[in-house]
């Protein structure tokens, strides 16, 4: 919690020391295209950025560069932009969601392609497990996928618009989105229930996030 990763509209990516106050620690150059999403791999040693390129890339958290966890020979390119990136939680594989229509699952193996019937996805979220993703995006369907076998186990529909946000909760009973239609909405993950709409926000709703008792969510 040290630490803080961004990416930037100019093609950059960073790494930001807490204390004091901000500092500027790492810069990861030379992307060029709009970097969307940024996540740290769970030992802090990695992070790997999404951008408008196409491209999913590797950097030391240290050094700020490059680097090829999953072998030297391997690149991780969608035909459009990658919008949603996260690293699994035991740090072998990473889930991207692109405008190409796709979300794919990376690793040594190579990569796992799930289909969004050619509907831009903007968010990806692991299980605590490590057994599932979900994935969401333009075509206002929230989609649960086993990641071993690509096969799609749920879908999940009630939004009104793009959703452009998805979290699992703690405990992996539950989980929350956002989206365009400007609600937060609970679904039961074993059922596939819409559980509660929270209304409130007077424009799009980009994130979400859940406190670790499971009694409250940010957007």
């Amino acid at each position: 919690g040290s630490r803080i990763a961004t990416g930037s509209a100019g093609g950059t990516a960073r790494i930001w020391d807490v204390q004091p106050r901000g500092a500027e620690t790492v810069l990861f150059g030379g992307i060029g295209e709009p970097v969307n999403q940024a996540d740290w791999s769970t030992d802090g040693r990695l992070v790997v950025t999404a951008s408008d390129d196409g491209t999913m890339r590797f950097w030391d958290a240290t050094t700020g560069d490059p680097v090829s966890p999953f072998g030297d020979a391997f690149e991780a390119r969608h035909a459009s932009r990658i919008y949603a990136v996260a690293w699994s939680p035991d740090g072998s594989r990473v889930a991207t969601g692109s405008w190409d229509g796709t979300a794919r699952i990376w690793g040594e193996f190579g990569h796992l392609v799930l289909d969004h019937d050619g509907s831009a996805v903007e968010a990806v979220a692991w299980s605590s497990d490590g057994s599932r993703v979900v994935t969401s995006g333009h075509d206002r369907t929230i989609r649960i996928w086993d990641v071993n076998s690509g096969s799609l186990l749920r879908a999940m529909i009630g939004h009104q618009d793009w959703v452009g946000g998805v979290a699992w909760s703690p405990s992996g009973r539950m989980i929350s989105t956002v989206s365009d239609d400007r609600t937060c909405r609970i679904w039961d993950v074993g059922t596939g229930e819409q559980l509660t709409v929270l209304r409130g926000h007077e424009n799009w709703v980009d994130d979400v996030s859940w406190s670790p008792d499971e009694r409250q969510v940010v957007t």
